[in-house]
């Protein structure tokens, strides 16, 4: 599973607007919080050469999903990728989780930090996959 991309041009000014005037630079929104660099590059580059890729995590930490900036090599290029990407589900690997002890001092203590859990898991399923370990 994954999330539904959503791609337009970038203005200097970050406003979607249907009139737009196409460029080279791309905002993407819709990403699985945690995606790889590695993983934008790929997919963009099957459109053309990736000048820069920028991951803009949340400043919130609420949101459940990231955003990107991505430049191509040209015009041409990027509306290839919009073409292309523009509300398709972005597949690839998934950020492993990170588990590590609670607490300042990291020593062994009752409680877990895990990070990189989907947004969508829910306790039970927590408890399911720690009770296999």
């Amino acid at each position: 599973a994954g999330r539904v991309m959503a791609i337009r041009f970038a203005d200097a000014k970050a406003e979607a607007r249907s009139d737009q005037e196409p460029t080279d630079n791309l905002y993407v929104k819709g990403l699985p919080l945690g995606t790889p660099d590695a993983t934008l590059r790929s997919v963009f580059g099957q459109y053309g050469h990736v000048v820069r890729l920028k991951v803009l995590e949340p400043k919130n930490g609420e949101s459940s999903d990231c955003a990107a900036l991505v430049q191509l090599g040209s015009v041409e290029e990027a509306m290839a990728a919009v073409e292309a990407l523009h509300g398709r589900v972005l597949k690839g690997p998934v950020p492993r989780m990170k588990v590590k002890f609670a607490g300042k001092n990291s020593q062994p203590v009752p409680n877990l930090y895990v990070a990189g859990l989907p947004h969508h898991a829910q306790e039970q399923q927590v408890r399911a996959m720690f009770s296999q370990c």
